[in-house]
């Protein structure tokens, strides 16, 4: 939005073939929030095709107030930028301890190899098969989440990564999936299946199978008020006093070993 107002700033401007097409981003955005809110199920990241029209919609008022007050249209740009970096920030120092954990200590990689590492209702925010070793496995015990969880690639003999990929998206059993986001038994398993836990919960039915492996520390989302915890905030600054922290860890069984 930034770069379009300061460029219309400078009359490098985007010639439109005709005055429809100045109205074709409003009424793809009206058009796909219709079609959204007819869905009875909504995740804010279903209107991801939707972001560049929007943000092209936003830059357009802002380059049109532009001849109306210039100073304005500035403290309007720089406002924008300020509050996106400060939620950018606040987004990887609140939220950032799946990735913040250390994935490549040796002990860790090690521990990991040929493990099966479970979620609970934490499974989203965990980082994924790409942090782990090749051979460790995710699987999902029924803990707490309700809807529907993504399932298993189908295994292939194919011998190169990509011809993999298309083997196991193509042989989707489509019967595992829904529409409507309800809950499917099939992707869960037994908790004495799993040799570690990743989450806020170590989950594990006795409190002396579940040692802790390592951790890092989330903003506990629940407990914090609401304007602690959408931007980034210095240390010293007294609303930071408001927050609440928790521990973000991978247990371990105690039949599995990481010291």
């Amino acid at each position: 939005m930034g770069l379009v107002a300061i460029a219309h700033q400078f009359r490098f401007s985007l010639e439109l073939p005709a005055a429809t097409s100045a109205h074709a981003p409003a009424t793809m955005v009206v058009l796909w929030f219709a079609v959204m809110l007819a869905q009875p199920h909504k995740e804010e990241r279903f209107l991801s095709p939707i972001y560049p029209a929007v943000a092209l919609l936003a830059a357009q008022g802002v380059a049109a107030m532009a001849h109306r007050a210039r100073t304005m249209t500035l403290l309007v740009i720089v406002a924008t930028m300020t509050l996106g970096a400060l939620r950018s920030l606040a987004l990887v120092r609140y939220y950032g301890a799946p990735l913040q954990l250390d994935w490549n200590r040796h002990d860790v990689v090690e521990a990991l190899q040929g493990k099966t590492m479970c979620l609970g209702n934490d499974w989203f925010l965990a980082p994924g098969h790409w942090v782990l070793p090749d051979t460790t496995r995710i699987e999902f015990v029924q803990h707490g989440f309700e809807g529907q969880l993504p399932a298993h690639f189908a295994p292939s003999n194919a011998t190169s990564s990509i011809a993999r990929v298309v083997h196991g998206t193509a042989t989707c059993d489509h019967a595992l999936f829904n529409d409507a986001n309800r809950m499917e038994v099939s992707r869960f398993v037994d908790l004495d299946q799993c040799d570690f836990i990743l989450g806020r919960d170590a989950i594990f039915a006795a409190g002396s199978n579940a040692v802790v492996g390592m951790c890092a520390n989330m903003l506990y989302l629940e407990r914090t008020p609401l304007l602690a915890r959408v931007v980034y905030h210095p240390t010293f600054a007294p609303i930071a006093c408001q927050q609440v922290w928790q521990q973000y860890c991978l247990y371990r069984h105690s039949k599995s070993t990481l010291e």
